[in-house]
């Protein structure tokens, strides 16, 4: 768990600790695509990304969907 978000320091702790599940809001998951560091290789261990708390645009979960395939 993060204190604060960080979108590199929750890429870090996901590859580092083998994260399965997270809860984000539609910014945080921008913030992770947008990341220098993202890669489909450093989320590997994710299966599942629950969001909520805010609208999330359309255009944000269709490139979620492409960029990350555990997203159904």
């Amino acid at each position: 768990m993060l204190r604060q978000f960080d979108a590199g320091g929750f890429i870090d702790l996901v590859e580092e600790e083998g994260g399965k599940y997270a809860y984000l809001v539609p910014t945080m998951l921008k913030q992770i695509l947008d990341h220098p560091n993202f890669s489909k290789a450093r989320l590997k261990t994710l299966k599942a990304i629950a969001y909520g708390a805010a609208p999330m645009p359309v255009e944000l979960i269709q490139r979620a969907v492409k960029e990350l395939p555990i997203l159904y």
